[in-house]
């Protein structure tokens, strides 16, 4: 579908594409634009295939981003002015920039590009990734502004983007049993009830809880493969609506969502506010297509 829809993909890791029989096979089969931030991947190109075209991949850090990749990937900027006079030297061609957060310096190469080293108008701007799915409608909302406000500021180029976790997000939801709980003393909140579940942060929770620090979202289902609430069951709960808040009516606990590992550490999420559960009741996590099952093989 989405090729069908015009859209491409790119590469980034070494498996994909460092070795020079990946660059033969790019070659081949018609990839025509790769990305640079030094010196040594200008004369890479130059040996395995000068008639690439390229682009200028720059560090832009953005503090608040999950991932921080300006450690790793980009050219500082003070690096700029000798990477596009070195590739003007071996006869390159420089098409575009590319950062993977939003900043303002993209005008600066553009014009640095043209004006100095005599390119013709690059005709790429690639705005990078990151952009989470519009779960809602306030995310909905923001990315439509967003991209208005991308589209009526540059005019003078084509823009991409890398959209993978855009459009694999919500196309995937997590269901995980409950296979043990405990109640606990805690000396803040009184009593918690501690759930495990049947997945870990170890596991497909590690990119969410472990790098993203982020606690996810959660749906409860009954079981249908478990009986129904008996009377002592239902007395229990009316006695957790005497001391806890309530959601329709229904009590809600606090409570810490563990994982199935044997880590100590291995929480999902430490404030969840549930109704009592059963062991072999289920929550499904939403949006759960991007960073999830992958990080955890």
């Amino acid at each position: 579908m989405l090729a069908a829809l015009g859209a491409g993909f790119d590469c980034a890791s070494v498996m994909e594409l460092e070795a020079v029989e990946g660059w033969a096979y790019a070659v081949a089969h018609g990839v025509q634009k790769t990305t640079f931030d030094n010196s040594y991947e200008l004369h890479k190109i130059v040996q395995l295939n000068p008639h690439f075209q390229c682009v200028l991949r720059i560090r832009c850090d953005d503090p608040t981003a999950k991932w921080a990749l300006g450690a790793k990937y980009g050219a500082d900027m003070p690096e700029v002015p000798g990477l596009l006079q070195l590739a003007r030297e071996l006869g390159l061609q420089v098409i575009g920039v590319s950062f993977h957060v939003g900043s303002g310096c993209q005008d600066t190469v553009f014009d640095m590009a043209e004006q100095q080293y005599g390119f013709p108008p690059l005709t790429l701007l690639d705005i990078g990734g990151g952009f989470t799915a519009p779960c809602d409608e306030p995310s909905s909302a923001l990315f439509r502004q967003t991209a208005r406000t991308i589209n009526a500021r540059w005019t003078r180029a084509s823009r991409q983007a890398a959209a993978w976790r855009f459009f694999a997000e919500t196309s995937a939801a997590l269901f995980a049993t409950v296979v043990g709980h405990r109640v606990v003393d805690d000396a803040t909140s009184g009593q918690v009830i501690e759930y495990v579940l049947s997945d870990s942060s170890l596991g497909s929770f590690r990119s969410l809880v472990l790098l993203e620090r982020l606690e996810p979202n959660y749906v409860l289902l009954r079981s249908p493969l478990l009986p129904s609430i008996t009377d002592k069951q239902q007395q229990q709960q009316q006695q957790d609506a005497a001391q806890a808040a309530s959601c329709c009516g229904i009590p809600l606990l606090s409570s810490v969502l563990m994982g199935g590992s044997n880590v100590d550490a291995d929480v999902i999420h430490a404030r969840a506010q549930l109704p009592r559960l059963r062991d072999g009741d289920w929550l499904m996590f939403p949006y759960f297509g991007s960073y999830t099952i992958s990080c955890a093989t």
